[in-house]
């Protein structure tokens, strides 16, 4: 965030104040929706684990992933795969 703060000769609260107002959320909020929509994606259509995917998706501990993905989509990682996954085990 300082980079693309940096980049716009503006502070990262000035960033982050014109981020949310745009956009109704805030620049984290933004990124975890993105990688929580990789991650669906990559769950429905890779045979990837868990322990795979969520480095793939810009999470070095799994453990704060699989928490994440449960406040956010109501289900587990596993609970999703089973639910939408387009591939067979």
């Amino acid at each position: 965030m300082s980079d693309i703060a940096r980049a716009a000769n503006v502070s990262i609260r000035t960033l982050f104040r014109r981020f949310q107002k745009l956009s109704g959320t805030t620049p984290l909020d933004f990124v975890q929706a993105a990688r929580m929509e990789r991650a669906k994606w990559l769950l429905s259509e890779s045979s990837d684990s868990t322990e795979a995917i969520a480095p793939k998706c810009g999470y070095v501990d799994v453990s704060s992933f699989r928490k994440l993905f449960v406040k956010r989509l109501g289900m587990t990682p596993k609970e999703y795969w089973q639910r939408f996954a387009k591939l067979e085990p």
